[in-house]
């Protein structure tokens, strides 16, 4: 989530505020080359990715962004289906009724709260689009998820998730076991028991890599 702080007079497609002031004093950066986020579709599924994305690629080309408003802009680019959709008529309230590049009184309060400022951009999307009650949703898909494939992918979904809830290491490597094969668990019953979540992973995917070598 973007930690700048909303100006005090409302964004325009040409005003700077002082940070972007601050860099175009600088001399010019070129991008670096970092992927674009995915396109958007709606999935609420899809939305913390699809924001993390776009806030790594700003982390790294943050100065090609002169004003707010281009940032909201660039990230309206990539809302496809639902999503376009959904600030279809904000976009066209914004862009027919424009003056001086200044949001006014003419548009309508949404269009206007919309786009104040990235922050308040962003607060409506992820109204919109956010997933309801995530940490709950992450607790439930965590106690549910099993191994399918290799441990290394089963281990990359559960850190996924483990990661947007608050359990201690003893609840993880046990919930974490709970999702393995059989036949990897069969191999862990027979070795010292590993002492946290961490040396539990690597140990698994050990077991795992030597059945794959086979």
């Amino acid at each position: 989530m973007d930690s700048s702080q909303p100006p005090t007079e409302p964004v325009s497609f040409t005003s700077i505020g002082a940070p972007e002031q601050a860099a175009a004093t600088m001399e010019p950066r070129r991008a670096i080359q970092v992927s674009t986020p995915d396109l958007f579709h709606g999935d609420r599924s899809k939305h913390r990715a699809f924001v993390a994305q776009a806030d790594l690629y700003y982390a790294f080309n943050g100065q090609l962004f002169l004003t707010q408003m281009q940032r909201i802009l660039w990230l309206i680019s990539f809302f496809r289906g639902t999503a376009f959709n959904w600030i279809e008529p904000f976009f066209n309230d914004l862009m027919t009724k424009t003056t001086d590049s200044q949001l006014n009184e003419n548009m309508k309060p949404e269009t206007r709260r919309l786009f104040n400022t990235y922050e308040s951009f962003r607060q409506g999307f992820d109204r919109a689009f956010g997933e309801v009650d995530p940490d709950h949703m992450a607790e439930r898909a965590l106690r549910q998820l099993k191994q399918t494939g290799s441990v290394t992918t089963y281990t990359a979904k559960f850190q996924q998730y483990a990661g947007r809830i608050i359990w201690d290491d003893d609840y993880l490597r046990s919930q974490f076991y709970k999702g393995l094969k059989d036949i990897i668990k069969d191999k862990l019953a027979r070795a010292p028991k590993p002492p946290n979540l961490s040396e539990l992973i690597e140990t698994s995917i050990l077991i795992d890599n030597r059945f794959y070598e086979q």
